[in-house]
């Protein structure tokens, strides 16, 4: 599992796109999409909304005490 910082960033750039291309295809300002990219606690919602316009799927699960997975 990969930690969500940088994680809009890594996704972006492997997937070859700009910061403007990315705004555009998400219906944000290329100063919204920066800001995502450097906060180091991306809500669930940025992280939708800029896979969404990637093209990716966000899978959302929670860990127990105990280490079990719940999707």
């Amino acid at each position: 599992m990969a930690a969500p910082e940088g994680l809009i960033r890594r996704a972006r750039t492997h997937l070859g796109l700009t910061q403007a291309q990315l705004s555009a295809a998400a219906g944000v300002h290329v100063a919204t999409v920066s800001d995502a990219e450097l906060s180091r606690n991306p809500s669930v919602r940025q992280l939708a909304r800029y896979g969404q316009a990637m093209g990716l799927e966000l899978r959302v699960f929670y860990l127990t005490k105990d280490g079990q997975i719940i999707d």
